[in-house]
């Protein structure tokens, strides 16, 4: 959550929320939707090494074909699968769960700042998977267009 992604405001409001105890998130949705971000993390770091392979070695055979193979795998498959998991499954659920979280202290102010401040991260998560998108697409029309 730090680093400038989410004000600081909205940024205590969560950490104080996740320190009670009342704050139990069940492990599936997130072990299934971790599972797909770190696959699609380790097929982005081999899909790099064989580009900079290419690079080093231009005159390889089959270059293009190996490039647009593993381009297919990690944005069109592995990237669009992580990010329909988010859209209908992860987010929807994670976004139930913290814009409904009630404050440990029952209080409705405190409450109502915890949800709204949830709703802004979830916000721009939609906004960054979106951003991730925009750039898979691009880079598989630049490798079908070698």
């Amino acid at each position: 959550v730090s680093g400038g992604f989410v004000s600081d405001w909205a940024e205590d409001r969560i950490r104080t929320f996740l320190a009670s105890p009342k704050a139990s998130i069940g492990n599936f949705h997130i072990q299934g939707w971790r599972w797909h971000t770190l696959s699609l993390v380790r097929e982005s770091q081999r899909l790099d090494a064989l580009v900079q392979s290419q690079l080093r070695n231009p005159k390889q055979p089959d270059a293009a074909a190996k490039l647009q193979q593993a381009s297919d795998y990690v944005i069109g498959f592995n990237l669009k699968g992580l990010h329909r998991i988010e859209e209908h499954t992860f987010f929807p659920w994670v976004k139930k769960k913290l814009t409904t979280a009630r404050h440990p202290s029952g209080d409705t102010q405190q409450q109502e700042q915890l949800r709204e401040a949830y709703g802004h991260v979830m916000e721009r998560l939609e906004e960054r998977r979106r951003e991730v998108s925009n750039l898979g697409n691009s880079i598989a029309k630049k490798v079908e267009r070698l």
